[in-house]
């Protein structure tokens, strides 16, 4: 495992063709995500959203949660309307997609085996919480492609040195909130891990040697692209978003005083953790996991004892 070097990883996605290493790592993780994704692709699982858009050849994403960029996106990919049945095409692009930015993770965090990268990203697309929206029929590829956004938003928003810089960040967080708003969320996971590399001493030299951001300014690349992206998004839908469906208009309450939005936002994590809980202690497939988090959490305390006492200059290879 390298150092942490969020400049290579964007550099990575537009060199792959270039880069027989990159090629491998890509492969790996495409493969890898593909065997796991036999069971989908075989049973092709059908949503009622998916048979009303195959029954009447309608995309609706903007109109019943403003998401125009879903529309866009399956219309170039369907070229053009109605919708059409094609699964498990769109499971496929999914994958094809979700891959790239796999690899992206990977050599963000100094991964270079093509093995350990297909290993280190399998949380990204195939955790319980993304599983259910790659079982999708028409869905998968937006949602897909609106994590990929927010994750890259993060890697650029980590490597930005000024405010000009977080332009591109907010771009892309901005659309993924307009393919698919549940996954920009992966941007703040994915930030906060790599300040938290920052301020553990991860980060290649170049980075090592540039101001501090880290902790000890987090706004500049947390808060400021996360919440002027939110602040674009909530701008667009209230200007363009003229007819909103049954869907929509009951997601899209917005609480009145902050006494309530207290209320809310408290019996909102309730419910989350509450979800997280029953799902990791009560069945035998979040034991399983459970046991790989731990298992996971012991490996990263031996690596960083590890680099603390050796240095940065002799580390596990991975």
């Amino acid at each position: 495992m390298g150092l942490l070097n969020t400049r290579e990883a964007i550099h990575a996605l537009f060199s792959l063709k270039s880069n027989p290493q990159l090629i491998r790592q890509y492969q790996a993780c495409l493969a890898i995500n593909a065997f796991l994704s036999i069971p989908l692709i075989l049973y092709i699982p059908q949503y009622i959203d998916d048979y009303y858009r195959s029954y009447s050849g309608d995309f609706r994403w903007t109109i019943d949660n403003f998401r125009p960029l879903a529309d866009l996106t399956y219309y170039i990919f369907n070229l053009g309307a109605p919708a059409t049945v094609g699964a498990p095409l769109y499971l496929a692009l999914s994958l094809i997609i979700g891959s790239l930015f796999c690899v992206a993770v990977a050599r963000a965090f100094g991964v270079r085996s093509p093995l350990w990268t297909a290993v280190a990203t399998l949380p990204i697309l195939f955790q319980p919480y993304f599983l259910q929206n790659l079982s999708y029929t028409y869905d998968s590829t937006g949602m897909t492609l609106g994590l990929g956004f927010a994750l890259w938003a993060a890697l650029r928003a980590r490597a930005a040195k000024s405010l000009a810089q977080l332009m591109m960040p907010i771009l892309f967080l901005s659309a993924s909130l307009l393919l698919y708003q549940p996954s920009a969320s992966a941007f703040l996971p994915m930030v906060s891990a790599l300040l938290i590399a920052d301020w553990l001493g991860l980060s290649d030299p170049v980075h090592a040697s540039a101001p501090k951001r880290g902790f000890g300014n987090p706004l500049f690349s947390l808060l400021i692209p996360y919440s002027v992206a939110v602040a674009i998004h909530a701008g667009l839908s209230r200007v363009f978003w003229l007819e909103q469906g049954a869907y929509g208009s009951r997601n899209s309450q917005v609480s009145g005083t902050f006494n309530t939005l207290l209320k809310t936002s408290i019996s909102n994590v309730k419910v989350q953790v509450g979800v997280f809980l029953n799902d990791w202690f009560t069945s035998p497939g979040g034991s399983i996991f459970a046991f790989c988090l731990l298992i996971c959490s012991l490996t990263l305390a031996w690596f960083l004892t590890s680099k603390r006492r050796h240095g940065n200059t002799q580390k596990p290879k991975i």
